[in-house]
């Protein structure tokens, strides 16, 4: 594959860490808006390999790319913000193959490569003192389901919170809702080990999606039911259960990435009767500048281990094995051979 040089205002940066996210599963179903052939990857770190003209970082420096880079001019940008840009400027330059057909980046990175050719605003800088692979992961999932509880959801002290599916997205969720106060916070997953991990950081209550979820929560609230669900698997029956479990109301946002496939499965006289809000939140509805300074000074500071949040690494020769049969849970980081 054939990057070419930084165009204005773009960078070449040579990647050390790339999480594999669920919505790098998703596109090779379709499932976004890039269509093959197209460069998977987008939870990336890299140091600055070459840089285009008007660029004012410098070669060596370390970034995070973010796939998030407002436009600043359409109308959400100007009346919602910078968060929900419909329109994020990424590089012109296009990478081409070998038969110089163009290439599409999954989310304008394509960070699953030795290197990514990225516009200058996609660059977070971030410290030489941070493990590159823990931290490539604040670039999207981590963000997501941390900034889906204080920026979408606003979760207050004293709030009754759950969170549905604690892969990253999910297990971010639950520090975030513990931190903001939650009287009483659940952590639903079907396996064990995350479940035991969301007790650890901050969940008082860990469930599996085959107990009596409704009722146990139910119980755990004395009857009021929740304020806020945070759907992080990405399912319409996981939505179902989570809006049967909202009390008068209460919240359910929608943060897992779903499948083509998936509806909104919601009887309309309960979401009148409930006079519940049903909302969806793309990257925790935060501007990534803010975002990742604030979540990395947590890092620092012992109060989101994300090294818990990382089960392993690969070698990019091994991505092709891992898709065929992906695994879900904690977070497989691709390291560059």
């Amino acid at each position: 594959v054939d990057l070419g040089p930084p165009g204005p205002g773009e960078v070449r940066v040579a990647m050390e860490a790339c999480g594999i996210c669920h919505s790098d599963v998703l596109a090779i179903h379709g499932g976004i808006p890039e269509q093959p052939p197209l460069i998977l990857g987008h939870e990336t770190v890299g140091r600055i390999e070459a840089t285009g003209p008007g660029v004012d970082l410098v070669v060596g420096q370390r970034v995070l790319l973010a796939w998030r880079n407002p436009c600043g001019t359409c109308r959400p940008c100007r009346r919602q913000g910078p968060a929900f840009c419909l329109r994020p400027v990424h590089a012109d330059t296009a990478p081409v193959d070998a038969d110089e057909a163009v290439l599409a980046r999954a989310f304008g990175i394509g960070g699953m490569a030795s290197h990514a050719l990225v516009h200058v605003g996609q660059c977070v800088p971030v410290g030489d003192d941070l493990d590159p692979v823990p931290t490539s992961i604040v670039g999207c999932g981590v963000m997501t389901g941390y900034g889906s509880v204080v920026r979408t959801a606003a979760v207050e002290t004293g709030d009754h919170v759950a969170v549905f599916g604690c892969g990253g997205v999910g297990t971010a969720a639950v520090v975030a809702a513990s931190r903001a106060g939650a009287a009483t916070v659940v952590a639903i997953d079907p396996d064990p080990d995350q479940r035991a991990l969301a007790g650890r950081l901050g969940a008082d209550l860990c469930l599996d999606p085959d107990d009596d979820v409704a009722t146990t929560i139910r119980r755990a609230t004395d009857g009021e039911g929740l304020d806020v669900a945070i759907e992080a698997a990405g399912h319409h029956d996981v939505l179902a259960l989570a809006f049967r479990c909202l009390g008068v109301g209460g919240t359910v946002v929608q943060v897992g990435s779903p499948r083509p496939v998936d509806h909104l499965p919601i009887a309309l006289p309960q979401l009148f009767l409930k006079r519940a809000t049903i909302t969806a939140s793309i990257y925790g509805d935060t501007e990534p500048r803010v975002g990742v300074p604030e979540l990395l000074d947590l890092y620092r500071s012992g109060e989101l281990p994300l090294d818990e949040f990382v089960g392993g690494t690969i070698g990019l020769s091994e991505v092709p094995a891992w898709f065929a049969a992906p695994t879900s849970g904690r977070r497989t980081v691709v390291v560059p051979d």
